[in-house]
């Protein structure tokens, strides 16, 4: 921080400089104008009384971003990453916003943060790191956005905007090679069809690179069994990755049809990519062989197994009251007993122990060798309808239609033995249709928008982790359904020439249906504890740790939105808000014991004040926005490790301040600077945690007190109208915590990261090359991670990206 800080006194008040990076002409030497549709009609962010962060494609191909968690660098108070707490796949989003978010992959709970692709709801954080192929911008919205964007913007929205098809034919493309064997390229081509009438655009993308972690084999490894002996699936290496953990390939097209009339117009859009791929990686941060209060882990009962001759298990029953022996028996998958298979007379049986020889100082080594890939298939069509019915009032649909097909399979305990193995399958489908209606009325002063919105979703998931060398084996199918309504409207009324109000609420209904199941499917519960029959759901099924009969849960909400504006001229806008987000509740899907009501969770609220300022000067050379904010966080929904099960639960209420200046200022022609700072306060006001390991104390996960951006970027003339565009940004992120227990190894420590590029350009950009890097200095620190110390005995973590290295070349014709 010291750094930054040293930083801002060298720059005076240029070191706070704009996430909002735009590459629109502005005429003249000024910034140009950022049109968003943050309130659904196109108008400038600067008249925009949200806090906002709308970054163009031109900027994001520039920077050599392609996919969406790479945007938060550029963002205050934004935390994304395509790794949770428990499982990394490149293509999943773990998204939070001032403090808000959900780090889950599991279809059971719902995202804080919204993902929209022009318009249409991405319901699942698995795909939503979306391919940033052809397009034309992204707004991430900050604080509740529940009035206009709807269920599960508790914490703020990404809106992601496509291209639309151009009036003449056009291609446009682009090819990159880089480090770890890097090849990626893109294509958009736009075809009129019928001249001002009906038009097109096909794009496609693909990408292949190597993962940056090796797997290498452990020395004197004496390992008898896989994970294909558990796994109906058997054993599969990441396809394109092969022994590398983070790498693979992707392919990405869409499709656009464009007819435009005097009146309506409607685009039909649809979308494909699929991606095969290593899952992420993961680092092996320690082990442990008892949990706090001194009973063995599976990791150090699987020591015990393999250890211990099947005369001296029998005397530990007697010692401890336990079914040690039958615990290590005759396993599902093979059969064949775990007890004593390193001390009897046939080394041909010999299993690997478990314990801290596999913690490697390389990060990108690991010495597993379980499963490894990530594969999704993922496509959808939409269909948005525009109709005029007067010159004041429009008409808008858009219904779209997505299905969704993952499986991922992990090996997180960094070891030829298998202590915790994953495989996770999940199909999802979706259907949505809004309808809005909206228009000016009194002179133009009141411009509003009301509408409906109708959205179901299916789901299937299995969670198949194998702990312990198989002595706790999971089988978890489950089966998910939501239907929800709502009914919203949003006006902004101008009282004068500079005064203004804004006012907006939706009502939301949703019902979901559970069918559950967790199957302990080597009774493992009843050979080591002999639970009476009584405490399972089925007292017939002693495998079944849930009731399977279809559970209902119904939630409604209300959330408004109120707010003022007020603008002593026509470059600078005061305003001040409140907005009210909320996300439903659900079921905790994973349990360490037996019991006889599918768990619950309710759902949250956020309450949000903002006041804030939106403001441009000397002639638009220079453009400053800044916010400050409360929030009143309740219920909050976090993932907590109970044992060895990840659990979602009501932790409780948390108060989350602090404040965001963004700028963005053209200093001589051809230098521009950009950046941001971002400061939080978060803290618990209240804690529903029974076991003490969550306090009034505790750090809130995935909160960076400090965030902070500073891009200058210099285009010099070189004649015959060639430019050379030198650019570097840096970014500073505080410390984060990576879990609800605050783990001290598992902190995200305070980094300063740069990336810097260099562009040639032939003139009107018809070519360019790029020369950049990523993370140019090489810095490492931890992503996210999880501590499974108390019950599978394993901690480990996700750490970010390697320096990187590419050349670009683009064209535009």
């Amino acid at each position: 921080m010291r750094k930054f800080l040293a930083l801002g006194v060298s720059l005076p008040v240029l070191a706070f400089a704009s996430s909002a990076i735009a590459q629109e002409s502005a005429g003249g030497e000024g910034i140009g104008e950022i049109i968003v549709t943050a309130q659904k009609r196109a108008e400038n962010v600067q008249d925009v009384p949200i806090a906002i962060a709308a970054i163009s494609g031109d900027a994001m191909q520039s920077r050599g971003v392609t996919e969406v968690a790479q945007l938060a660098n550029y963002t205050p108070s934004v935390q994304l990453s395509n790794s949770s707490q428990i499982v990394g796949s490149p293509s999943s989003l773990s998204g939070f916003i001032r403090g808000i978010g959900q780090d889950d992959f599991s279809a059971a709970f719902e995202p804080g943060v919204g993902t929209y692709v022009d318009g249409v709801y991405l319901a699942r954080t698995v795909g939503a790191n979306t391919n940033l192929l052809d397009v034309e911008r992204i707004e991430i919205l900050k604080g509740p956005q529940g009035t206009l964007f709807g269920r599960n913007t508790i914490g703020g929205a990404i809106s992601v905007i496509t291209r639309d098809p151009a009036d003449e034919f056009g291609i446009r493309g682009q090819i990159t090679a880089g480090r770890f064997s890097r090849i990626s390229g893109s294509l958009a081509v736009d075809l009129p069809l019928v001249e001002d009438k009906l038009l097109s655009s096909i794009a496609v993308s693909y990408n292949s690179k190597k993962g940056w972690q090796k797997r290498e084999p452990f020395p004197g490894t004496v390992q008898s069994e896989t994970i294909a002996d558990f796994i109906p699936g058997g054993f599969v290496q990441g396809l394109g990755a092969k022994n590398r953990l983070g790498g693979g390939h992707d392919f990405s097209a869409r499709g656009k049809l464009l007819w435009r009339d005097d009146s309506f117009r409607v685009t039909l859009s649809a979308d494909y990519s699929r991606a095969r791929q290593g899952a992420s990686p993961f680092h092996l941060i320690r082990t442990a062989q008892v949990d706090a209060l001194g009973n063995p882990t599976l990791a150090g009962l699987y020591n015990i197994c393999i250890g211990t001759p099947p005369a001296g298990l029998a005397f530990l029953d007697g010692l401890t009251g336990l079914g040690v022996s039958s615990a290590c028996g005759p396993r599902v998958g093979p059969g064949t007993p775990l007890a004593g298979v390193n001390v009897d007379a046939d080394p041909s049986n010999d299993l690997m122990p478990y314990d801290d020889r596999y913690v490697s100082d390389k990060l990108g080594v690991t010495y597993g060798t379980g499963n490894n890939y990530s594969r999704l298939r993922n496509y959808g069509f939409s269909g948005t309808v525009d109709i005029d019915l007067t010159d004041a009032i429009t008409l808008k649909s858009i219904t779209a239609y997505r299905n969704q097909n993952w499986a991922i399979g992990l090996d997180l305990d960094g070891s030829p033995a298998i202590v915790f193995e994953p495989t996770i399958t999940q199909k999802q489908n979706q259907f949505s249709q809004e309808f809005q209606l909206s228009g000016s009325s009194i002179d133009d002063r009141l411009n509003w928008v009301a509408g409906v919105y109708y959205f179901t979703e299916k789901a299937r998931e299995e969670q198949n982790p194998v702990f312990g060398g198989g002595v706790f084996s999971v089988f978890n199918p489950i089966r998910f359904k939501t239907k929800s309504y709502a009914a919203f409207a949003h006006l902004n009324f101008a009282i004068t020439d500079q005064l203004g109000i804004t006012a907006g609420a939706r009502y939301t209904e949703e019902k979901k249906r559970f069918w559950p199941s967790q199957i302990d499917a080597n009774l493992f519960l009843q050979k080591l504890l002999g639970l009476p029959p009584f405490l399972y759901a089925d007292p017939t099924d002693l495998t079944q740790l849930m009731p399977t009969a279809l559970q209902k849960q119904s939630f409604n909400d209300f959330s408004p939105r109120l707010g003022i504006e007020f603008k002593p001229n026509e470059d600078v806008m005061l305003y001040g808000s409140y907005s009210r987000g909320y996300k439903s509740g659900g079921w905790t899907t994973r349990v360490t014991a037996p019991v006889q009501v599918a768990p619950t969770f309710k759902e949250e609220t956020a309450e949000t004040l903002e006041i804030g300022m939106k403001s441009t000067w000397f002639d638009r050379r220079l453009r400053i926005n800044a916010a400050a904010f409360t929030t009143k966080y309740k219920d909050m929904q976090l993932l907590i490790q109970r044992g060895v099960s990840p659990t979602f639960e009501n932790a409780g209420d948390a108060r989350i301040k602090g404040f965001e200046l963004e700028m963005q200022a053209r200093l001589a022609d051809g230098l521009r600077l950009n950046g941001s700072v971002g400061y939080i306060d978060a803290g618990y006001t209240k804690v529903d945690d029974p076991t003490g390991v969550i306090t009034l104390d505790s750090d809130l996960p995935k909160v960076a007190k400090w965030t902070a951006h500073i891009g200058p970027e210099y285009r010099l003339d070189i004649g015959n109208d060639s430019a050379l565009t030198l650019r570097a940004d840096y970014f500073y992120r505080s410390k984060v915590a990576s879990d609800s227990e605050n783990s001290p190894e598992l902190y995200g420590r305070g980094r300063s990261t740069v990336d810097a590029s260099a562009t040639y350009s032939l003139p009107g950009d018809v070519l360019s090359l790029t020369v950049g890097g990523k993370n140019v200095f090489n810095k490492r620190y931890i992503v996210n991670g999880t501590n499974q110390l108390g019950g599978a005995g394993v901690m480990f973590a996700t750490y970010n990206q390697p320096a990187e290295w590419y050349v670009s070349a683009s064209f535009n014709f």
